[in-house]
């Protein structure tokens, strides 16, 4: 006796995709495209924002400290992140 039999569970054997599962799998496809594509914008915006706004303003970093990655309010990142609207879970 099989464990399919046993458990009373029946074994699908044929090797149709069901609609449903196409879908999904084209959903999940388009999700991580656009999880990429938002990534790349938001680096894209990060690197506008540096060399345009930020660097135009602090001509140079006068500690190595100002580099480290911080969520204090006088942080770099924290200035960018603000300024970017970045939700601090995605600091």
């Amino acid at each position: 006796m099989s464990v399919s039999n046993v458990s009373g569970l029946t074994l699908i054997t044929d090797n149709t995709t069901s609609p449903s599962i196409i879908q999904c799998s084209d959903n999940w496809i388009q999700m991580q495209q656009n999880v990429k594509l938002e990534e790349k914008q938001n680096k894209k915006r990060i690197e506008t924002y540096v060399k345009d706004h930020l660097f135009k303003d602090l001509k140079f970093i006068p500690s190595q400290e100002m580099m480290l990655f911080s969520n204090q309010e006088h942080s770099l990142n924290y200035l960018v992140c603000h300024k970017l609207n970045i939700r601090v879970e995605e600091h």
